[in-house]
Protein backbone atom coordinates (compact mmCIF):
# COMPACT_ATOMS: atom_id res chain seq x y z
CA UNK A 1 0.00 0.00 0.00
CA UNK A 2 1.08 3.55 -0.66
CA UNK A 3 1.50 5.76 2.40
CA UNK A 4 2.52 9.42 2.66
CA UNK A 5 5.94 10.86 3.80
CA UNK A 6 5.37 13.81 5.65
CA UNK A 7 8.18 15.23 6.12
CA UNK A 8 9.27 16.43 2.42
CA UNK A 9 11.78 19.08 2.25
CA UNK A 10 9.83 21.78 0.27
CA UNK A 11 11.95 23.73 -1.29
CA UNK A 12 10.37 25.67 -4.04
CA UNK A 13 8.55 28.38 -2.92
CA UNK A 14 4.94 28.63 -4.40
CA UNK A 15 4.64 24.84 -4.68
CA UNK A 16 3.84 21.97 -2.85
CA UNK A 17 6.26 18.46 -2.63
CA UNK A 18 4.40 15.02 -1.70
CA UNK A 19 5.44 11.88 -1.87
CA UNK A 20 3.55 8.92 -1.77
CA UNK A 21 5.72 5.17 -0.92
CA UNK A 22 4.85 1.72 -1.45
CA UNK A 23 7.19 -1.39 -2.00
CA UNK A 24 6.08 -1.30 -5.74
CA UNK A 25 6.11 2.30 -6.24
CA UNK A 26 7.31 5.62 -5.34
CA UNK A 27 4.97 8.68 -6.22
CA UNK A 28 5.65 12.18 -6.12
CA UNK A 29 3.48 14.80 -7.10
CA UNK A 30 3.68 19.25 -7.56
CA UNK A 31 1.25 21.51 -6.11
CA UNK A 32 0.67 24.98 -7.06
CA UNK A 33 -0.09 27.72 -4.61
CA UNK A 34 -3.77 27.38 -5.87
CA UNK A 35 -3.76 23.64 -5.02
CA UNK A 36 -3.34 22.70 -8.31
CA UNK A 37 -1.55 19.83 -9.73
CA UNK A 38 1.22 20.95 -11.57
CA UNK A 39 3.02 17.86 -12.21
CA UNK A 40 3.89 14.00 -10.90
CA UNK A 41 6.51 11.27 -11.20
CA UNK A 42 5.12 7.57 -10.63
CA UNK A 43 8.27 5.50 -9.73
CA UNK A 44 7.25 1.80 -10.01
CA UNK A 45 9.08 -1.77 -9.87
CA UNK A 46 11.44 0.19 -7.49
CA UNK A 47 13.11 -3.10 -6.27
CA UNK A 48 14.30 -4.10 -9.27
CA UNK A 49 14.26 -2.28 -12.81
CA UNK A 50 13.10 0.90 -12.04
CA UNK A 51 11.27 2.82 -14.42
CA UNK A 52 9.15 6.44 -14.02
CA UNK A 53 6.28 7.61 -16.05
CA UNK A 54 6.38 11.64 -15.81
CA UNK A 55 3.14 13.63 -16.48
CA UNK A 56 3.70 17.72 -16.48
CA UNK A 57 0.99 20.35 -17.00
CA UNK A 58 2.14 22.17 -20.71
CA UNK A 59 4.51 19.91 -21.40
CA UNK A 60 3.11 16.18 -21.14
CA UNK A 61 4.01 12.71 -20.47
CA UNK A 62 6.96 11.16 -20.42
CA UNK A 63 8.40 7.37 -19.70
CA UNK A 64 12.27 6.54 -18.50
CA UNK A 65 13.67 4.23 -16.95
CA UNK A 66 17.40 3.09 -15.15
CA UNK A 67 20.17 1.73 -17.77
CA UNK A 68 20.66 -1.91 -16.71
CA UNK A 69 24.58 -1.86 -16.08
CA UNK A 70 27.25 -3.83 -13.91
CA UNK A 71 28.26 -0.61 -12.91
CA UNK A 72 25.21 0.01 -11.23
CA UNK A 73 26.22 -3.10 -8.96
CA UNK A 74 28.97 -1.63 -8.04
CA UNK A 75 27.85 1.72 -7.06
CA UNK A 76 28.25 3.72 -9.55
CA UNK A 77 25.45 6.43 -10.42
CA UNK A 78 21.77 5.10 -11.58
CA UNK A 79 21.67 6.49 -15.11
CA UNK A 80 18.02 7.65 -16.25
CA UNK A 81 17.53 6.56 -20.34
CA UNK A 82 14.39 7.23 -22.12
CA UNK A 83 12.38 4.94 -24.06
CA UNK A 84 10.20 2.03 -23.87
CA UNK A 85 6.17 2.49 -23.62
CA UNK A 86 4.43 1.89 -20.41
CA UNK A 87 3.12 -1.24 -19.47
CA UNK A 88 -0.19 0.19 -18.24
CA UNK A 89 -1.86 -3.09 -18.56
CA UNK A 90 0.34 -3.99 -15.39
CA UNK A 91 0.93 -0.27 -13.77
CA UNK A 92 -2.98 0.55 -13.75
CA UNK A 93 -4.32 -2.69 -11.84
CA UNK A 94 -1.51 -2.57 -9.53
CA UNK A 95 -1.28 1.05 -9.30
CA UNK A 96 -5.18 1.09 -8.40
CA UNK A 97 -5.20 -1.78 -6.26
CA UNK A 98 -2.15 -0.06 -4.14
CA UNK A 99 -3.32 3.09 -3.88
CA UNK A 100 -6.65 2.66 -2.40
CA UNK A 101 -5.19 4.79 0.73
CA UNK A 102 -4.27 7.80 -1.31
CA UNK A 103 -6.46 10.83 -1.25
CA UNK A 104 -9.10 10.25 -4.13
CA UNK A 105 -7.95 13.56 -5.95
CA UNK A 106 -4.62 12.35 -6.08
CA UNK A 107 -5.22 8.55 -7.30
CA UNK A 108 -8.06 9.64 -9.68
CA UNK A 109 -5.22 12.43 -11.60
CA UNK A 110 -2.79 9.45 -11.89
CA UNK A 111 -5.38 6.65 -13.22
CA UNK A 112 -6.68 9.34 -15.35
CA UNK A 113 -3.06 10.75 -16.52
CA UNK A 114 -2.30 6.99 -17.37
CA UNK A 115 -5.91 6.77 -19.37
CA UNK A 116 -4.83 9.73 -21.23
CA UNK A 117 -1.82 8.62 -22.02
CA UNK A 118 -2.81 5.12 -23.35
CA UNK A 119 -5.78 7.09 -25.58
CA UNK A 120 -2.33 9.63 -27.34
CA UNK A 121 -0.79 6.49 -28.07
CA UNK A 122 -3.72 5.05 -29.56
CA UNK A 123 -4.72 7.74 -31.51
CA UNK A 124 -1.09 8.49 -32.90
CA UNK A 125 -0.69 4.69 -33.99
CA UNK A 126 -3.89 4.98 -35.63
CA UNK A 127 -3.21 8.06 -37.89
CA UNK A 128 -0.81 5.90 -40.22
CA UNK A 129 -2.99 4.94 -43.21
CA UNK A 130 -1.12 2.19 -44.55
CA UNK A 131 0.61 -0.79 -43.04
CA UNK A 132 4.56 -1.11 -43.35
CA UNK A 133 5.34 -3.58 -45.56
CA UNK A 134 8.85 -5.13 -46.80
CA UNK A 135 8.55 -5.33 -50.59
CA UNK A 136 8.04 -9.32 -50.70
CA UNK A 137 4.79 -8.33 -48.94
CA UNK A 138 3.11 -5.88 -50.50
CA UNK A 139 0.10 -6.95 -53.09
CA UNK A 140 0.60 -6.35 -56.33
CA UNK A 141 -1.40 -3.75 -58.04
CA UNK A 142 -5.11 -3.96 -58.25
CA UNK A 143 -5.86 -5.24 -54.82
CA UNK A 144 -6.41 -8.33 -53.15
CA UNK A 145 -7.69 -10.96 -55.88
CA UNK A 146 -6.61 -9.38 -59.07
CA UNK A 147 -3.48 -10.43 -60.21
CA UNK A 148 -0.65 -12.55 -58.40
CA UNK A 149 0.25 -11.11 -54.52
CA UNK A 150 4.18 -10.83 -54.57
CA UNK A 151 3.99 -13.20 -51.18
CA UNK A 152 4.28 -15.82 -53.80
CA UNK A 153 6.84 -14.15 -54.94
CA UNK A 154 9.09 -14.40 -51.63
CA UNK A 155 12.41 -16.27 -51.15
CA UNK A 156 12.03 -19.66 -50.09
CA UNK A 157 13.26 -20.59 -46.45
Amino acid sequence: MLREITAVAQNKPGFRRRWFEGKYFDLFTWQDAGGAYTSFQLCYDVEHRERAFSWRAGHGFFHDGVESSEDLTRGQPAILTHGGKLDAGAVLPRFQEESCQLPAEVRELIVGKIREHLLARRDVKSKRRKVRREDWQKRASGGAGQGESSRDNKPES
